[in-house]
C-alpha cells in the first residue's frame, strides 16, 4: 500500500482549495527559485509548467496526444503560457481535437508533478490573475477529480523510482553509455549517446520511465550508464512571428445531422436548443427539421459546452429555468467566448415580463420565445436572425 508523504498531501490540499474556491490565477511551486507555475482557471488546471526542459516536455506531450508538430505561427500574448495560446489556436483552426488537447495537458502535468514531488524544500505561492474571457478554456482545462488522478499516478510513479535509490537522479537527465559497441546481448545500451533524457529514452522504447530505469540499474550499479545534464530545445515562442492569432475557432462545417426534409436556404444550418426537457427539444425538432434545420439537444449546459465547441451552432435556442443551471448565467458564459460572442441566443421562457427581458438583454440574449413556442413565431425569428 503506498502511503502518501506530506508533500503530496499538501499539495492534493492545495489544489482542492483553488478547485472548491474556483480561484483563477497560478500557483509558484518553488524552492529556491521557481521550478513550475501551475496555472488555472474557475479552479480548474489549464497548464502546468516546468522550467526545466520545458520545450522537450512539450514535444513528448505531442507524440503522447498524436498532435503533428505543424503549427501556424502566432503571435503570443504571454496571459497564457505559449503553449496553450498554440494549442488553442490550432483548435480553432480545426488542426486537432479537444481529446488530444485534453491529453496532452494531462501528460504534461503528469511530468510536472513527478519532477515536483521529487524536490525538496518545495512551498507554493498564490497570484491571482485576471479571469480569461474564454469559456473554451474551461472545458479544456483539467477538473479536481481529474488532477486528483493524476496525482496519485505521479505520486506511485514517484515512489517506484525513489525506492530503486535513484532519489537524486533527475528523469530529465541523459543516460550515456560508457561501451562504444555494446553486444547483442546489451541493446538497450546501443541508444545511450547522452542526448535523450530518461524521459526522451521511455517514450522512444514505449516504456514507463520506471520500466525504462530497471533496466538500465544493473548497468547504473556497474558504472557503465553515466548521467548527464544536456540542454533544452528552441522554444517557438522564442522565434519572432507577426501572425494575428485567431481567437474565434470557424464554424462547423459538418454538424450532426437530423434533418428530414432539405431546403436550399436552411440545409446545413444548425440549430442547438439547451433545454432541461425533452418534450421541448422533441416539440422543437418537429417544427424546425421539416423546414431542413439541424437540431442539436443540450439537456445539461455546462457538460454540453463541449458539443457546442465541437459543433458551434448558427443559433441557440436557450431555456431560462433548469434545475441545474441558471439561463442568463448560461448566456453570460456563452457571451464571454468568443465563439460564441456574436452567435444568435433566443431564451425560452414562460416568464415573459419587461422585467424578465430586461435582465435578458444585460446577458447578451438576443430575443425572447414563449413556451410552448408556436411554429410561425419560432420560424419568423430564427429566419429574422440568421438572414
Amino acid at each position: 500500500m503506498l502511503v502518501k508523504t506530506d508533500l503530496v498531501t499538501h499539495l492534493e490540499q492545495t489544489l482542492s482549495t483553488i478547485a472548491k474556491e474556483t480561484k483563477n490565477g497560478v500557483l509558484l511551486c518553488k524552492n529556491k527559485e521557481v521550478l513550475a507555475e501551475i496555472h488555472f482557471f474557475s479552479g480548474k488546471l489549464a497548464y502546468a509548467v516546468m522550467k526545466k526542459h520545458r520545450v522537450r516536455r512539450w514535444k513528448r506531450g505531442l507524440l503522447k496526444a498524436k498532435i503533428e508538430e505543424k503549427f501556424t505561427a502566432i503571435s503570443f500574448s504571454n496571459d497564457q503560457p505559449w503553449e496553450f495560446e498554440l494549442l488553442y489556436h490550432e483548435l480553432g483552426l480545426k488542426k486537432i481535437g479537444m481529446s488530444q488537447v485534453k491529453e496532452m495537458i494531462r501528460c504534461v502535468t503528469e511530468e510536472v508533478l513527478f519532477e515536483l514531488l521529487g524536490s525538496v524544500n518545495l512551498e507554493f505561492e498564490w497570484h491571482d490573475k485576471e479571469k480569461t474571457q474564454s469559456g473554451l478554456v474551461l472545458v479544456l482545462a483539467l477538473s479536481n477529480q481529474e488532477v486528483a488522478l493524476i496525482i496519485d499516478n505521479a505520486s506511485k510513479l514517484r515512489s517506484e523510482w525513489d525506492t530503486q535509490g535513484l532519489k537524486a537522479v533527475s528523469p530529465s537527465l541523459a543516460p550515456l553509455s560508457k561501451i562504444d559497441n555494446p553486444k547483442e546481448s546489451l541493446p538497450l545500451l546501443t541508444g545511450l549517446g547522452g542526448k535523450l533524457s530518461v524521459w526522451d529514452l521511455a517514450l522512444k522504447n514505449k516504456k514507463s520511465v520506471n520500466d525504462l530505469i530497471r533496466l538500465l540499474i544493473p548497468y547504473i550499479r556497474k558504472g557503465i550508464v553515466k548521467f548527464k545534464e544536456i540542454p533544452d530545445l528552441q522554444s517557438p515562442n522564442s522565434q519572432e512571428v507577426k501572425t494575428p492569432a485567431v481567437t474565434s475557432p470557424p464554424k462547423s462545417s459538418s454538424p450532426p445531422s437530423t434533418v428530414t426534409e432539405n431546403t436550399s436556404k436552411t440545409k446545413g444550418i444548425l440549430i442547438a436548443c439547451i433545454d432541461d426537457s425533452p418534450v421541448v427539444a422533441h416539440n422543437i425538432k418537429k417544427i424546425l427539421t421539416p423546414k431542413g434545420y439541424d437540431i442539436l439537444a443540450i439537456p445539461e449546459p455546462m457538460h454540453g459546452f463541449a458539443q457546442l465547441i465541437e459543433h458551434q451552432p448558427q443559433l441557440i435556442l436557450l431555456d431560462i429555468n433548469m434545475p441545474n443551471a441558471n439561463g442568463y448565467s448560461v448566456c453570460q458564459f456563452l457571451r464571454n467566448s468568443p465563439v460564441f460572442e456574436k452567435t444568435p441566443i433566443i431564451i425560452l421562457t414562460g416568464q415573459d415580463t419587461n422585467i424578465d427581458r430586461a435582465r435578458a438583454k444585460l446577458v447578451g440574449a438576443t430575443d425572447f420565445v414563449a413556451k410552448p413556442p408556436e411554429a410561425e413565431v419560432l420560424l419568423s425569428l430564427i429566419k429574422k436572425y440568421l438572414s
